[in-house]
């Protein structure tokens, strides 16, 4: 069964960049103040305040977020399902990531993509196919200025361990019950995985902190709460963890730099 389509607001107090985050949906962005810069697939771009861009799906991507002096970092996400039905490619040649991925927003696609957004927030009331074609308008303005969503990769075994851990981020994880479900030896788990030039702890711990840094930017839950809700008991483990994995810790992603040298 697909996944549906959602909707969130992120929120960032102080520039981080977060490197090599595992991009699961392919990632509508419209960015209401500051700046994110983004590399993927050796593409490089940025999406301006007031522009709108995509993040393919499937895909490790560095993102960097820029609030405006004084002001947090503000965007609206829209994370399409790789299921999700999407108008098609002019030809193959937008297989991978190339070419614009951003642009400054005009009324139209702004329209469109506040349709797009509304209408997932009230999808109790909307049928999916309603959902979907709200997004696919958003897909066609961005087409109409040569900015195209990239052809899905195909999974990977990782893909398929991330989806089962995202599934139960508290849960005591190992690799002999995850290779149970996925109807194979721990052995043959620890070779594939290899090859994908992974192992199961690295993604665990990856999908872990990504969960968590999703939190800390969504949510006003204490950064115990989220630690928990990550998957860890302790919280100083989780911030040590957070530090060694993104650069920064847990509270700087909601501490500006102003109110740090205020309680100093």
């Amino acid at each position: 069964m697909m996944t549906a389509p959602a909707t969130t607001l992120i929120r960032q107090a102080r520039q981080a960049a977060f490197r090599h985050l595992m991009i699961s949906d392919n990632l509508l962005i419209q960015v209401h103040q500051g700046t994110k810069n983004v590399s993927v697939n050796g593409l490089d771009y940025q999406i301006p305040s007031n522009g709108i861009g995509l993040i393919p799906a499937r895909y490790r991507a560095t993102i960097e977020n820029i609030p405006e002096p004084e002001r947090d970092y503000l965007a609206t996400i829209i994370c399409i399902p790789t299921a999700l039905k999407l108008p098609s490619h002019p030809t193959d040649e937008y297989a991978e990531p190339k070419g614009r991925l951003s642009c400054p927003s005009d009324p139209a696609l702004t329209s469109a993509f506040d349709r797009a957004v509304a209408a997932i927030k009230n999808s109790e009331q909307l049928p999916p196919s309603i959902i979907e074609h709200r997004i696919q308008e958003v897909i066609l303005w961005l087409q109409e200025k040569q900015i195209y969503v990239p052809i899905p990769t195909p999974e990977r075994l990782a893909d398929r361990i991330r989806a089962l851990f995202q599934s139960d981020l508290c849960a005591n994880w190992k690799s002999g019950t995850i290779a149970n479900r996925l109807g194979m030896s721990e052995a043959t788990l620890r070779r594939k995985l290899a090859a994908e030039s992974t192992s199961f702890s690295e993604e665990l711990v990856d999908v872990r902190l990504s969960h968590a840094l999703y939190l800390l930017q969504t949510s006003q839950w204490s950064i115990g709460r989220i630690a928990a809700e990550s998957g860890y008991q302790s919280q100083s483990r989780f911030s040590d963890r957070f530090h060694k994995r993104f650069g920064v810790t847990p509270s700087m992603i909601r501490t500006t730099a102003q109110t740090l040298s205020a309680s100093a």
